[in-house]
């Protein structure tokens, strides 16, 4: 099956040199989950950081499907303002 990966930041570096800026083609066996596409990307999936698939947020174990359209990106962290 065939998906397409866009990374935002530093994830950028995980997709193919030449598809970086518009986002990767990848073909994966049939039945493959995240933890798959992340094995192909050489993504260490122990990292934090947020998987989107079709516009929602998935878990690493989601199984993927033809033409799904992924999104990887870190979240952005923020503070909390403490008031004493």
């Amino acid at each position: 099956m065939k998906i397409h990966v866009t990374a935002y930041g530093d994830l950028r570096r995980y997709l193919p040199a030449d598809q970086r800026d518009g986002g990767a083609d990848l073909e994966l066996l049939d039945g493959s989950s995240i933890i798959h596409m992340l094995d192909a990307l050489h993504l260490p999936y122990h990292s934090t950081w947020l998987v989107g698939v079709n516009d929602q947020l998935v878990d690493l174990d989601h199984a993927l499907r033809e033409g799904d359209q992924v999104e990887l990106t870190l979240p952005i962290g923020g503070g909390w303002l403490h008031e004493d």
